[in-house]
């Protein structure tokens, strides 16, 4: 009975232990993809603020732009009559 139940200890103890490898690899690579998925979500908070950045210098522009254009086809409107 003695040499079975060495047998199951010796068993058991190969068995946590391939468990135990698996285990820490498995927690090593889970760290890995939460340290990308940390450097990916910088890089798009990043964009994110570089496309606010822009839309609102296009909403600051917007304004005296659209005015502008509305004086340069007033004048082009005025010069058309005049060379008529």
């Amino acid at each position: 009975m003695e040499s079975a139940a060495t047998i199951l200890v010796i068993i058991l103890s190969v068995v946590l232990s391939i468990f135990l490898i698996i285990a820490s690899l498995f927690f090593y690579s889970l760290f890995r993809l939460s340290k990308s998925l940390d450097e990916l979500v910088k890089k798009a908070e990043h964009v994110v603020e570089n496309v606010e950045s822009v839309s609102e210098t296009f909403r600051k522009t917007a304004g005296p732009l659209a005015s502008g254009r509305l004086i340069m086809q007033i004048f082009d409107a005025i010069t058309k009559k005049r060379k008529e």
